[in-house]
């Protein structure tokens, strides 16, 4: 019961401090590490984050923390943006079963933003990377990702200046 209500913590945060505590080394009260299972997922979820947050080495982005995605860009954009002008967008191609939290199925009360939990320190191999930035090139990333924002939105609103994407896909360990 501890670890569900951990990740309502996690869920409602926008900046969990489990994962901040997990970033720093700190073994952490705030885990829900047994919620997670083998699971089929859609085969493209979706990480927003600020892009001064990546790091990849040799080919390779792992991070201590737990990774929170979706399976529509749309539904992060407007939660990563205002501070962050550039911006990472992690497109895991994911080859199912995989291990992961399904949100909604656990907290079926919770706004259904389709959001899936990879485990802490998720291996993720970079396969290719894009940067977006002018109006043709937003343009080309919303049909592509069949995204329902539009280029004045991401620009005027959101204030976003460069979108990259990093297309990854799950290493197996």
């Amino acid at each position: 019961m501890e670890e569900i209500e951990n990740l309502k913590i996690y869920v409602c945060s926008a900046n969990p401090d489990v994962n901040n505590e997990l970033r720093k080394g700190i073994e952490s009260d705030l885990t829900f590490d047994g919620l997670f299972k083998i699971r089929e997922t859609p085969k493209v979820l979706y990480r927003l984050l600020p892009i001064e947050y990546i790091s990849i080495n040799d080919g390779v982005m792992s991070d201590a923390a737990y990774l929170s995605c979706t399976t529509n860009m749309d539904n992060f954009i407007g939660r990563i943006s205002g501070e962050y002008n550039n911006i990472a967008c992690l497109k895991i191609m994911v080859n199912t079963p995989i291990n992961c939290i399904c949100v909604n199925d656990i907290l079926s009360e919770n706004n259904n933003e389709e959001e899936y939990i990879l485990p802490r320190n998720t291996r993720l191999r970079l396969l290719q990377e894009n940067t977006f930035s002018n109006d043709m090139e937003f343009d080309d990333l919303i049909i592509t990702e069949n995204m329902n924002t539009r280029i004045e939105e991401l620009k005027e609103i959101y204030k976003i200046n460069t979108i990259t994407v990093y297309t990854m896909q799950i290493e197996d360990h």
